[in-house]
């Protein structure tokens, strides 16, 4: 038996379990994450405030007639339109709907 030297065989398994070891360590250090940053959120023109309150009027407008038309139908009609349904509708909208409750 020899004293004081490792075997080609015993080198190579140090080697391949400092190897596979090696890699099972936890990283002492997390991964560093970027700081989020404030993003500020665009404003609305003056065109999309404009557009925006008009779609919004329009909408009033037409859920108010169309409450007003529903109404006179249930009541049996009538011989002309609404104070409501003339200040919501005009032209030939508010013609055919007066049509209608005739």
């Amino acid at each position: 038996m020899r004293t004081g030297t490792l075997g080609p065989n015993m080198a190579a398994a140090a080697i391949l379990v400092a190897l596979l070891t090696g890699g099972c360590t936890p990283d002492p250090t997390p991964p560093v994450t970027p700081t989020p940053t404030a993003t500020q959120t665009p404003t609305e023109t003056e065109q999309e405030r404009q557009q925006r309150e008009a779609y919004a009027a329009a909408e009033t407008a037409y859920r108010t007639f169309r409450a007003e038309y529903g109404r006179v139908l249930r009541a049996g009609g009538a011989k002309e339109a609404t104070a409501v349904m003339k200040q919501t509708a005009g032209g030939p909208y508010l013609k055919e709907f007066t049509e209608v409750i005739q």
